[in-house]
């Protein structure tokens, strides 16, 4: 149970979300990131008509993205927009057309694919153990494909993780595609929305979109810590609807409980 609840932490990456706005409204979590940023599948549409529907939002709807995020919730968006929804898209850090850019120079260093998978691999080996893996060029010099390369970096790992190897492998193919997604996707292929889209833009990253209906906010964090800024949650408040605001404010919100006082504490009390 204990190593379960350690693999669920560290599989909980919406948690700095949920620190921003808690305003205890219907959300979703859904795992077709890469099906939805690759191709608009048909099947796309009916899944999130049904689970808007499940989850009873009317015909509004609120998505907030970061990094790649911001891409899929523009890709969303558009899914919901043909199915009758209308709503708000809040991009934490940047505008849509500027985040294959900054992920790119992120990404310069890596001029080889071999580059790219060892960085990953260290990214991941440092992010689960804390440690910085000092042999892992070596170990994987002698591999060459991306299978026997995951393989080894994990029996490094071995000893020194609560994970399972099932766990730890899902999770590096995940980062892997993810970027591979990123570098395949084509900015100019970015929906025209109806929906208002909100930038919460970090410093130092200038738009370079043309989208004139944009509303741009600037925060002070960089980009790295856009989620911890204290004016987001501000910022995505002033763009609810009065009715969500309303209901929030006169929602009781207090933990009900009931105190048994035994004998010893009132007497000593």
């Amino acid at each position: 149970m204990g190593d379960t609840k350690r693999q669920n932490s560290q599989n909980n990456h919406h948690y700095g979300y949920f620190r921003l706005c808690q305003l205890n409204d219907p959300a979703i979590k859904t795992d077709q990131q890469k099906r939805i940023l690759v191709k608009q599948d048909p099947s796309n549409a009916a899944y999130f008509q049904i689970l808007m529907e499940k989850i009873g939002v009317g015909n509004n709807f609120y998505l907030l993205g970061c990094d790649i995020g911001i891409l899929i919730a523009m890709e969303l968006a558009a899914i919901l927009e043909k199915n009758g929804f209308l709503g708000t898209i809040f991009c934490l850090g940047t505008t849509p057309e500027d985040v294959k850019p900054v992920i790119e120079q992120q990404l310069g260093a890596f001029s080889t694919e071999d580059q790219l998978q060892l960085g990953i691999l260290k990214h991941i080996f440092t992010l689960l153990t804390g440690e910085v893996p000092s042999d892992l060029d070596e170990t994987l010099y002698l591999h060459s494909s991306w299978n026997e390369k995951i393989d080894a970096c994990i029996k490094i790992m071995a000893d020194r993780i609560t994970q399972t190897k099932q766990y730890v492998k899902a999770l590096i193919n995940f980062v892997y595609e993810i970027i591979l997604s990123i570098k395949q996707y084509e900015s100019s292929a970015l929906p025209t929305l109806k929906s208002r889209v909100v930038i919460l833009r970090s410093p130092g990253y200038s738009s370079t979109s043309s989208a004139s209906s944009y509303v741009i906010e600037d925060i002070s964090a960089p980009l790295c810590d856009a989620a911890k800024d204290v004016r987001c949650a501000a910022v995505i408040n002033d763009n609810l609807s009065t009715e969500i605001l309303k209901e929030f404010k006169t929602k009781n919100l207090c933990d009900i409980f009931v105190i048994n006082f035994d004998d010893k504490y009132v007497r000593a009390y």
